[in-house]
């Protein structure tokens, strides 16, 4: 059998797929919506969001149009007998109703679709698949709400191959030593203002911040912030691993449209050797239970969580080996696939 994944190809997400789906021995080949278009036109269409609505829609219908147009061009040629779709990656309801002539067609959410920004086609979209799959057993029910049939909740498989060995120099370890790691970036809105204001409860342990700079729109709410933020230009990858190698722990926030949810980077983390401070969120019960993960209730009592975790570092270690098993046994890519597979067949 065959599987498109209409994925970027570049994420954990799509490495975990892309193996579950070979693992349940279909063939694969991963299509980036992106890779259509040259840099710059896609560039043009994601600033032309700058633009007045009435003056811009001409410039999203014809970039959507000629999404759908090579879409379909790579489906009638690869034939495949199933296409499985990250969040919409500008896939409209029509070319899902042309596919599902001839094959299957399943969504896996990693954003709430009800939150997505410029994405008008993608509510349509899910309702004409066979199924749709989700992190967050909240968007579940709404999904089902507004008429869904098919919908399920899954976690994405946890990549054990993310466990790579890489070699740290001493000079490494003085440079990235610290307790907690953190990486990301942030936005001029009420999100960027939740994601500064956890990270601000941070700022009396020892925790190595990275980001672009653009930061320092919130300096002024948080003053504080700015002596444990390093500023510049994307890091590589390389380097994120070699700076992961050199800490404890991760801090991961949620973004507001994760209601139940899990966010990815819990096991991104995990697979580093990282334990991970969840916020706390309802599904984290149902995915680790008998588990006692560090979790953040309340923002205000992060310094405490922190200085508990922090002194006991074989509980840290003991507590990391025992999850990343469990992972490795009940969210191995396929096992994850073949649970796929089973709701849409």
């Amino acid at each position: 059998m065959k599987v498109l994944l209409f994925f970027s190809g570049k994420d954990s997400l799509s490495r975990s797929f892309y193996k579950g789906f070979v693992d349940n021995s279909f063939e694969v080949k991963i299509i980036n919506f992106q890779e259509f278009h040259t840099d710059l036109r896609n560039t043009f269409y994601e600033r032309s969001i700058l633009i007045p609505k009435k003056f811009r829609k001409n410039i999203e219908t014809d970039y959507l149009s000629s999404i759908q147009k090579k879409y379909l061009e790579i489906f009638y040629s690869e034939k495949p007998d199933l296409v499985f779709i990250y969040n919409d990656q500008m896939v409209a309801a029509s070319t899902v109703k042309e596919i599902r002539i001839t094959a299957k067609v399943a969504v896996y959410l990693a954003d709430s679709p009800f939150f997505l920004q410029r994405r008008e086609h993608i509510l349509p979209m899910l309702l004409e698949t066979d199924h749709v799959f989700a992190p967050d057993s909240f968007w579940i029910e709404q999904l089902k709400a507004i008429g869904l049939k098919n919908a399920s909740f899954l976690l994405g498989g946890y990549q054990s191959e993310d466990e790579e060995k890489i070699i740290i120099s001493e000079e490494d370890k003085k440079k990235y030593t610290s307790d907690l790691f953190y990486l990301g970036s942030t936005y001029n809105d009420s999100w960027g203002y939740k994601r500064a204001l956890f990270l601000s409860k941070f700022v009396e342990t020892d925790i190595k911040i990275y980001g672009p700079s653009n930061w320092k729109y919130w300096f002024t709410y948080f003053p504080e912030l700015e002596a444990k933020m390093i500023l510049g230009e994307r890091i590589s990858s390389a380097t994120v691993k070699k700076m992961i190698g050199c800490c404890k722990f991760y801090p991961v926030d949620s973004n507001p449209g994760i209601i139940n949810g899990l966010h990815v980077r819990i096991f991104d983390a995990l697979a580093s050797g990282l334990l991970p401070l969840v916020e706390y969120k309802k599904d984290l019960e149902t995915a680790f239970p008998g588990f006692e993960i560090p979790v953040i209730r309340n923002y205000n009592d992060i310094p405490e969580l922190v200085k508990k975790w922090v002194a006991d570092d074989n509980k840290r270690i003991t507590l990391v080996k025992n999850l990343k098993e469990y992972l490795k046994e009940f969210f191995n890519p396929e096992k994850v696939v073949s649970q796929l597979l089973d709701n849409i067949y």
